[in-house]
């Protein structure tokens, strides 16, 4: 065999073995019918119990003055517009 298809065939191999696991893994799980899996009452203690807690806020930082010197210099530029003009040139 050539080289690419000694590592084609290694990882044929390895992937084969792989499934293989995952196959015996998945066999080896108990069996529930898929009712078990949506239980409302379990759901609704659930999301009662993660509605109910308390939402972490993350603490405010202010910008640095190079962060709002570059947000200021981001906006685009109000030359050529007057306040309250609406957009109507005589």
């Amino acid at each position: 065999m050539a080289g690419g298809q000694q590592d084609s065939a290694a990882e044929s191999a390895a992937e084969a073995a792989l499934l293989t696991a995952a196959r015996a893994t998945l066999d080896a799980q108990p069996v529930r019918p898929a009712y078990a899996l949506l239980d409302e009452h379990l759901i609704a203690r659930r999301v009662d119990r993660i509605m109910s807690a308390p939402a972490p806020m993350p603490a405010y930082t202010p910008p640095s003055p190079a962060e709002r010197q570059r947000r200021v210099q981001a906006q685009p530029s109000a030359s050529g517009h007057e306040p309250g003009a609406g957009g109507l040139h005589p």
